[in-house]
């Protein structure tokens, strides 16, 4: 495994939460921030902490006011130049029940800029969203989990009805639950084809839900509910025996038959999860602290001894940055591999990405870490 350092490293205004590389212009990336006005860090136990603990915490901040902010940055070869900033009260997947949409605009002078498009208020103001993820091949649908289990699809018809721009009114036909996790829903991931949802939660479950191959209506005026009325007679399962604590990442690969977990008890896993038949882990990794995000970086060439070489950036929170090489071996057996790290954050990593749109073995990563509010660049030479 090779320690990697950084191109560049700058402290940020806000605690960051989230980044995202626009895949259109592949040299911006923005940065999503969270805070808590007039909290103690002691009162702020990491994520990793125990189930009780994590509850206590989360009753506290019910009462607390949070803000944040949308920064939009640039790549510049070894550079990292700040472009622009939007003051946004709770980001984008918001603590307050809602989903706020921004877009980036090309000014006339050239330079990019963060607009807020709308806000969708489809729970009540207390109900917290942990994640949000866009289906694979319909725009105006996407899925979103809440800290009270819920794994939710939404039709996001306001992307497409100018009246909405700029308001928090929100059709309640355009929501509804695909599944339930007993406490906290942390991740949903839809499968490749866009035909499936995977959804980890505190509860250290996997499962998973078929979707209806009928078109989604598009008419405000059908429930989304009818739509997945259909989804019961649809193969549905729940896994309970993998995981030893809170499913917190999942990430599809291949042909959606198979995924890679992250959890809060460290380990990594890729699991083979048909719609039908036995789930098994065919390879499992420690990687030292609480894994939070997954991201795929791309597919290297195969070679006379590996079927598939995959690269995937896990973000560790206590244990900073891994880049993992996933293989299957021409005997069919599954091999995880940490080919790199970074360690230079000194507290919670919970975000990183990776540039797209450049050669899988030269990619540049950016990421992130919580309570120092450091935003680092680095490269690494896949071999």
């Amino acid at each position: 495994m090779t320690s990697v350092s950084s191109l560049r490293s700058l402290t940020l205004d806000l605690p960051p939460s989230c980044v995202g590389f626009w895949p259109a212009r592949p040299e911006y990336f923005v940065i999503g921030t969270y805070f808590l006005e007039n909290e103690d860090e002691a009162d702020l136990t990491e994520a990793s902490g125990t189930q009780e603990t994590r509850e206590q915490n989360g009753n506290r901040q019910k009462g607390q006011h949070r803000k944040g902010s949308l920064m939009l940055f640039r790549l510049d070869g070894d550079e990292v130049r700040f472009i622009a900033n939007a003051s946004c009260l709770f980001g984008v997947a918001t603590s307050t029940g809602s989903l706020a949409l921004y877009g980036i605009t090309q000014e006339a002078d050239g330079a990019p800029q963060i607009i807020h498009a709308t806000t969708l208020q489809f729970f009540p103001h207390d109900e917290l969203v942990l994640s949000f993820t866009w289906h694979p091949a319909n725009p105006f649908l996407a899925g979103l989990t809440l800290a009270s289990g819920a794994v939710i699809i939404c039709r996001l018809d306001a992307l497409s009805n100018p009246r909405l721009i700029n308001t928090d009114a929100t059709n309640p036909n355009n929501t509804a639950e695909l599944q339930r996790h007993s406490q906290q829903a942390w991740t949903m991931a839809f499968t490749p084809s866009g035909e499936g949802v995977l959804s980890g939660g505190d509860d250290a479950v996997l499962k998973y839900q078929g979707l209806p191959f009928e078109r989604v209506p598009a008419a405000p005026e059908i429930p989304l509910a009818a739509w997945l009325d259909a989804a019961a007679d649809l193969p549905a399962w729940t896994e309970r025996k993998i995981h030893g604590a809170g499913v917190t990442a999942v990430l599809p690969l291949l042909d959606g038959a198979f995924a890679l977990t992250g959890s809060y008890d460290d380990h990594v896993r890729m699991v083979h999860v048909p719609e039908v038949g036995a789930k098994r882990v065919l390879a499992e990794r420690n990687l030292g602290g609480g894994v939070w995000r997954l991201r795929f970086v791309g597919a290297l060439p195969s070679d006379m001894e590996r079927i598939h070489r995959l690269v995937v950036l896990a973000s560790c929170m206590f244990a900073g940055v891994r880049l993992l090489e996933v293989t299957q071996a021409m005997d069919d057996s599954w091999r995880i591999e940490v080919v790199a790290s970074f360690e230079e954050h000194k507290s919670m990593n919970y975000a990183s990405d990776v540039q797209p749109g450049l050669m899988v073995e030269r990619r540049s990563y950016v990421s992130t870490s919580f309570y120092d509010r450091l935003l680092c660049l680095w490269r690494y030479q896949v071999e």
